[in-house]
């Protein structure tokens, strides 16, 4: 064949212009009920999603290279890095492999890696490729003979080549360069020495698709799946210009498809059936009707393969082991054998407020020395979600931490509006470098921006000198432990919440069941991160080694503070500084405003109150 007849380009021009429609009309598929017999191909409704997906990111690589000189004009709709999180047997690979054979067959030395974690799978993927290729049914002049094969690699005579391998095996070939890169089920790879030998051959351009089911948290897959992002949250953080945000992405755009997106997953049961599972619902089905509207049929083809499919793994109960091959959303799918201390579900339902969150209305530096600043490159450490609305409810909460940043240990103060039953996160502050007192100075100046909000904190470790500094700012009203010290019910050690024993379990309980019942809104990334990686470890709820717990902290004594704090109309909701602090401009409005009386601050906090130091600098 003359490739570079006009004849040829036209043909490979009109083939290309819907891979979609492409795929359906050059190659077969294998009927997956009956081997060795070929079928006309549909797609899907995973493969559909996946395909959108695939040219939404193409459309968007176009938008932002168009004007780059340094990009070829053939690759400028790359590249192309796909996660996928599925349930079993929805065709992916067979989409992945079709698309790459397509563009293997239609462009010159075009290189296809694939690895797949078991030597049978590996050969039936070869097969596949020699399938489409010896039953093409696409344009005549397309259809380009092989060169050669094996048991390894296909090789077509225009130089193009598929070559197969399977996870841990020696000899991966190091001496091509792959154009494209296909990793099927990723999460059970043994080793993953192979797989990144052919990535490290890849142009920047080239294409990467990773399709697993999970196999627990930890490893390749999930830590990739952890640092991928939606399709609309990268067109989020780029048209926020959130630089941070775009730091921690690596790249990979996600795809999770359920099992029961999948219309094939239901039985078709009789009258009598379908009123013995509506009479016995367990919560889960409940919680799946509501969440995914399911009807009786979906929930008897679940009942049906958690009792046939999901038996006797070692380790897991068999409707764990069905969330893991056949998750409903993707944080149910990494349920492994471990044990979370926040709800699945609730955490489901975290995720989905905060992908229709909207942009922050402010994002900036805020010091306890300066005025607040705008500032680029991810250095902002305050985020406001939500103004101060007058006779709202707040609560400031505060984990303090060191201040020096050597330990990693990171100071997190965030703000509550706890006037609906639904509390919501409507601002964040975060340091590692601000020391603990100067901590207390900053969670005076949110509190007061916020309505004169009740400010509480781990009182614990560095909590004692938050304390300390608290009622050197005389400010009022802080939160005091209800088992306070009966001998002097004013001592500084009842302020804050002591995060040992028996508080420590209240209070994280409190937030426990405020994540499973949907009442707080955590409204953050950074937040909904380290609550899915808390787990209860050695009979202890903790923050995984090498994780934090900051936010976690800083939410558990907020929950903990509005439950015991009884909602009388005597605490502050609306005053004259509150309102100059709300209504004034941004950046003189987050200054602390406080002018409280003494004689109402000895009233209120009696023994514990301090007068005001000379020496101290005059508040601003």
């Amino acid at each position: 064949l003359d490739f570079t007849s006009k004849e040829f380009i036209e043909k490979r021009g009109e083939l290309l212009e819907n891979y979609a429609t492409a795929i359906e009309s050059c190659f077969p598929v294998e009927n997956k009920y009956e081997a060795g017999r070929l079928t006309e191909w549909k797609l899907n409704a995973g493969q559909k999603k996946l395909h959108k997906l695939w040219e939404h990111i193409r459309q968007w690589n176009w938008k932002k290279n168009a004007d780059n000189p340094l990009i070829h004009k053939s690759v400028k709709d790359g590249p192309v890095r796909i996660i996928v999180l599925k349930d079993r047997s929805e065709g992916f690979s067979s989409y992945v492999q079709a698309r790459y054979t397509l563009r293997a067959k239609v462009n010159d030395s075009y290189n296809v890696g694939v690895m797949a974690h078991l030597e049978s799978v590996t050969q039936n993927i070869l097969r596949k490729g020699a399938i489409y290729n010896n039953e093409w049914r696409g344009p005549p002049e397309l259809n380009l003979k092989m060169k050669s094969s094996s048991d390894s690699e296909i090789e077509w005579v225009n130089y193009s080549r598929l070559v197969a391998a399977t996870a841990g095996s020696k000899g991966m070939a190091r001496s091509y360069t792959f154009h494209a890169v296909h990793g099927s089920e990723v999460a059970h790879f043994p080793s993953f020495t192979g797989f990144n030998a052919m990535l490290n051959t890849m142009p920047d351009w080239a294409d990467v698709v990773l399709e697993s089911t999970a196999n627990g948290e930890g490893g390749y897959f999930h830590d990739t799946w952890q640092k991928a992002l939606s399709f609309e949250e990268v067109v989020r953080i780029h048209m926020e210009g959130d630089e941070a945000a775009k730091d921690a992405w690596n790249g990979y755009f996600r795809l999770f498809f359920g099992w029961h997106e999948n219309p094939k997953n239901r039985l078709e049961v009789s009258r009598e059936t379908a009123n013995h599972i509506r009479k016995t619902l367990t919560e889960d089905e409940i919680e799946y009707q509501k969440m995914f509207n399911l009807d009786i049929g979906q929930l008897a083809w679940r009942r049906h393969v958690i009792k046939t499919k999901c038996q006797g793994e070692p380790g897991m109960h068999p409707e764990d082991y069905f969330r893991q091959e056949y998750p409903a959303f993707a944080e149910e799918a990494f349920v492994g054998r471990g044990s979370r201390f926040f709800s699945i579900r609730g955490m489901a339902t975290q995720q989905a407020l905060l992908e229709h969150r909207g942009p922050p209305l402010l994002r900036c530096l805020l010091l306890p020395d300066v005025l607040p600043m705008a500032t680029e490159g991810g250095a902002e450490n305050l985020e406001i979600v939500e103004e101060p609305i007058a006779g709202h409810r707040y609560i400031a909460s505060l984990d303090p931490a060191q201040g020096s940043g050597d330990d990693g240990d990171e100071a997190v103060i965030r703000v509550w509006d706890v006037t609906y039953t639904q509390r919501r996160a409507v601002a964040k502050w975060t340091s590692q470098n601000v020391e603990s007192w100067e901590q207390a100075d900053v969670l005076c100046i949110l509190a007061e921006l916020y309505g004169h909000a009740m400010t509480v904190w781990e009182s614990n470790n560095h909590g004692q000198s938050v304390g300390f500094r608290m009622l050197q700012n005389q400010y009022n009203p802080m939160f005091r432990a209800m088992s306070h010290n009966k001998s002097n019910p004013s001592m500084m050690a009842d302020l804050g919440v002591n995060m040992k024993g028996n508080s420590r379990t209240a209070a994280l309980g409190a937030l426990q069941k405020g994540v499973r019942d949907g009442t707080v809104a955590l409204l953050d990334a950074d937040a909904v991160k380290q609550y899915k990686s808390f787990k209860i470890i050695n009979g202890k709820a903790q923050a995984p080694p090498g994780e934090n717990d900051d936010y976690v902290m800083a939410d558990a004594v907020a929950m903990y503070a509005d439950e015991q704090t009884p909602h009388s109309p005597e605490v502050p909701r609306d005053t004259p500084e509150a309102r100059e602090a709300r209504d004034g401009e941004c950046w003189q409005g987050i200054q602390r405003k406080v002018q409280r009386s003494e004689k109402k601050n000895r009233r209120v906090l009696g023994k514990a109150w301090l007068p005001r130091d000379a020496r101290l600098p005059p508040r601003r």
